[in-house]
């Protein structure tokens, strides 16, 4: 894919705006404090983006120079897939998603 145009970048940010993982505070009770505790339960930094978007989300990353992983999202019971039932359980193939999770190391 080509480099994407500033209008394509705009448009991937504002998209990925909605997407993104808000991390969970809890205040907790230290002494006579309360003190904001974060809480990262949640791994992707975005989930849940289109399974569309994917080609400009991936070429978006690799213009900023970071590294991205995917895990794909969508059903997992399709007598298509063959592998065995843990690995079906914890993502989906491409060709079944229809959303996908962005998730950096």
């Amino acid at each position: 894919m080509k480099t994407l145009t500033s209008k394509e970048v705009e448009m991937v940010e504002y998209v990925l705006s909605d997407y993104l993982t808000q991390p969970q505070v809890e205040i907790r009770n230290h002494g006579k404090v309360n003190v904001p505790w974060f809480i990262r339960s949640e791994r992707s930094t975005y989930k849940n983006i289109p399974i569309d978007l994917l080609p400009w989300v991936r070429q978006y990353f690799k213009e900023q120079g970071k590294k991205a992983r995917i895990r794909y999202r969508g059903t997992r019971v399709d007598p298509l897939d063959r592998r065995y039932r843990g690995q079906r359980m914890q993502d989906c193939l491409k060709q079944f998603a229809n959303r996908f999770s962005v998730y950096f190391d």
